[in-house]
């Protein structure tokens, strides 16, 4: 049983990565990418049962395309709210054996704030009362068998200016620029696997991928890529680099900035950051 404050969201895209049978998801809000595009691997490799137990909130119906859940052969039910009630968990059940929950939202602005999680594994009791909770929880649930007609999302009373509709875009744009630098660094021919550093970004999006390289072992792991890149002049190419652009900040929490620029300074100590 291990208590999470920093990085909660690669945290748990790993746990859910490492899923051998079974995902149970209960969230009020997701809309977080990363999350996501790990249940969607899962589902591709037909090898992990996913179900997906959300809200009715409006901020649900913006960011993600949980047709896709659907299309995969997964299972998605939506909680709707009544005057009275709103299905507000935050937990998954990974393989029936390891259960995540906590005060954090699968969201992008969770990441943002003062959050945690509580990772039990191995305690057959608590999963077992986690798992019946959600079984009971989507017996009063609706499954959705066509997500598209479940809510016009096209509505204007769909919120678009919020902190995590900003977030999102602004996450979008890291993602091009860090697609941008990758094809540049190709060009320099590094001795790097680009190969699994793409499947890194597909599966977590750009963001998390470089949240683990600038925090792999503490901050203290010098990659070769990046070693490679400080060798040719080329540091701005790098995760880290980005990770420490001034436009990017509301992306990373202090602790992964200041990560990244001990790794960088170690590179190049007079490098202009």
């Amino acid at each position: 049983m291990r208590l999470v404050k920093d990085n909660i969201s690669i945290c748990i895209a790993n746990y859910l990565d490492a899923a051998k049978e079974t995902i149970c998801v209960a969230v009020a809000w997701f809309t977080n990418p990363i999350m996501f595009k790990v249940l969607v691997e899962k589902l591709r490799s037909k090898k992990v049962k996913v179900e997906l137990l959300i809200s009715d909130h409006e901020h649900n119906f913006k960011k993600l395309p949980f047709q896709t859940i659907i299309d995969l052969n997964g299972k998605l039910w939506i909680m709707n709210t009544t005057n009275t009630s709103f299905m507000h968990n935050k937990f998954c059940i990974i393989d029936n054996k390891i259960v995540i929950t906590g005060s954090y939202n699968w969201s992008y602005s969770a990441d943002y704030h003062k959050e945690n999680i509580l990772v039990i594994d191995n305690e057959h009791a608590i999963a077992v009362d986690y798992l019946n909770y959600f079984n009971e929880l989507i017996t009063v649930a609706q499954e959705i068998k066509n997500f598209k007609n479940y809510k016009d999302v096209s509505i204007e009373r769909a919120i678009l200016e919020t902190e995590d509709s900003m977030l999102f875009t602004l996450a979008n744009r890291f993602e091009s620029e860090a697609v941008k630098n990758l094809y540049a660094s190709k060009k320099l021919k590094l001795k790097v696997n680009f190969d699994r550093l793409e499947e890194r970004m597909r599966i977590f999006t750009a963001v998390g991928t470089a949240k683990f390289l600038a925090t792999s072992q503490g901050g203290n792991n010098i990659q070769t890529g990046i070693e490679q890149l400080a060798a040719k002049g080329k540091l701005k190419l790098s995760f880290e680099y980005l990770i420490c652009k001034p436009e990017y900040s509301k992306l990373f929490d202090p602790i992964v900035i200041n990560m990244a620029k001990k790794k960088l300074l170690r590179l190049n100590p007079n490098l202009n950051i």
